[in-house]
């Protein structure tokens, strides 16, 4: 349980999983780049709509990463 955690594990774990999540939709941007011709084909769509697209995850790891840094401040205030 989170509960029982030290402070020091707390913000440990908060960290990676913001790295993960940094991490992964980097991951994904990449593959949407290096895959874009395929996938253009693929579905049948313009390959400049697939490169578009590939900034959505690098959004969703910015303002994920910003929400999860903030909470986790705000969670490790309380802690002590």
């Amino acid at each position: 349980s989170l509960k029982v955690m030290t402070p020091v594990k707390r913000v440990i774990v908060s960290s990676l999983i913001v790295t993960f999540v940094y991490l992964f939709s980097w991951f994904l941007t990449i593959s949407i780049y290096t895959f874009s011709t395929n996938i253009s084909q693929y579905f049948d769509v313009p390959l400049s709509t697939v490169l578009m697209f590939g900034w959505v995850p690098v959004s969703i790891a910015f303002s994920q990463t910003h929400y999860v840094y903030f909470f986790v401040k705000a969670w490790n205030r309380h802690a002590f």
